[in-house]
């Protein structure tokens, strides 16, 4: 093979969004509207998503929501 099959050839594929598997997102951002289109998109894939807007709502969406994964 030359280099450039190699090259256009991947070796590993990355999972779509829809093949990951759904996740409880936390979006912690004091940008509103930054948080919103990240929480829409995210939504779009099908993860449960949950806003706050500084460290004190954070914490206590935390302790309730129990996110898999916090941004």
């Amino acid at each position: 093979a030359t280099d450039v099959d190699r090259i256009a050839t991947p070796t590993t594929q990355v999972p779509l969004p829809s093949q990951v598997g759904r996740r409880r997102i936390l979006i912690v951002d004091d940008n509103e509207d930054a948080a919103t289109m990240m929480a829409l998109l995210l939504g779009k894939w099908g993860h449960g998503i949950h806003i706050a807007h500084n460290g004190l709502e954070a914490l206590t969406a935390g302790a309730s929501f129990l996110p898999d994964i916090v941004l």
